[in-house]
């Protein structure tokens, strides 16, 4: 509701939130602290509802995307660096990019509607 109050009229949204997969769930450490995940039938009726118009969804990432939020964290929350595996899994990462079975984050584009 509030962002589609705050965007103008013909306002664009374009965001990213993590796939509610059981395997996100187990890996993603963040989710202990409240950390949401959404399917992507949950993301298009909210945004219907409030008056979206959803113009494209893609998912992107598999198991290297899903399995770096571990190391991530952990150097993050732990030690305050930043994750000194960040190359090796961002490689991984570039190898998933057109894997047809990508599941872990979901990407959307929808635009304001005037109700």
């Amino acid at each position: 509701k509030e962002i589609f109050r705050v965007l103008s009229p013909d306002g664009e949204l374009i965001l990213s939130t993590p796939n509610l997969t059981l395997l996100n769930c187990i890996l993603d450490p963040a989710i202990i602290f409240g950390h949401r995940h959404y399917s992507v039938n949950n993301i298009k009726d909210m945004l219907t509802k409030e008056g979206f118009i959803i113009k494209k969804i893609f998912l992107y990432g598999g198991f290297w995307e899903v399995f770096r939020m571990i190391p991530h964290y952990f150097f993050k929350w732990i030690f305050g660096i930043e994750d000194p595996f960040k190359k090796f899994f961002e490689k991984k990462m570039v190898a998933d990019k057109n894997n047809p079975y990508n599941f872990a984050i979901i990407y959307i584009k929808a635009n304001k509607t005037d109700l």
